[in-house]
């Protein structure tokens, strides 16, 4: 049963990296996207300030290095919950 949940979040994991890259590889008007990012963003900044102060650098293409570290993560906390 441990094995399959560890499973199944993994595949939760992967499948949510896949999702959140997709879109920028596959966007036929990269142009578009940006502009209509740009415009989210100037509403964000509006009514959440907050979260607008780390819109930037979510926005940004995370690249492999971020997913390893993000799964080691995962992995080490579900290292440290099995017995």
């Amino acid at each position: 049963e441990v094995a399959v949940r560890a499973l199944q979040v993994l595949l939760i994991y992967t499948i949510g990296a896949a999702a959140f890259e997709i879109p920028r590889r596959d966007d036929p008007d990269p142009v578009g996207r940006q502009r209509r990012g740009q415009r989210a963003a100037q509403r964000l900044a509006e009514t959440h300030p907050r979260t607008d102060a780390v819109a930037e650098p979510l926005s940004r293409y995370p690249g492999d290095e971020v997913f390893r570290l993000g799964l080691g993560w995962l992995l080490d906390g579900m290292s440290a919950t099995i017995e």
